[in-house]
């Protein structure tokens, strides 16, 4: 499971777990896992400050 951090302005980045902990919580990294193993065409994606995190495989 790989997340990316895509900003409003620039390219997206990959997140490293560390980081992505700091804006999202156990359960919504569990809830984005689950969702992707279920239909992996979903966009699974949360709102960060400056930007979003998409959640891909």
């Amino acid at each position: 499971m790989k997340f990316y951090f895509y900003p409003r302005n620039g390219k997206k980045r990959r997140m490293k777990m560390a980081e992505v902990r700091e804006h999202l919580s156990e359960k919504q990294i569990a809830e984005a896992k689950t969702a992707k193993m279920e239909d992996p065409y979903e966009e699974v994606s949360y709102m960060a400050d400056g930007g979003f995190i998409v959640c891909e495989f």
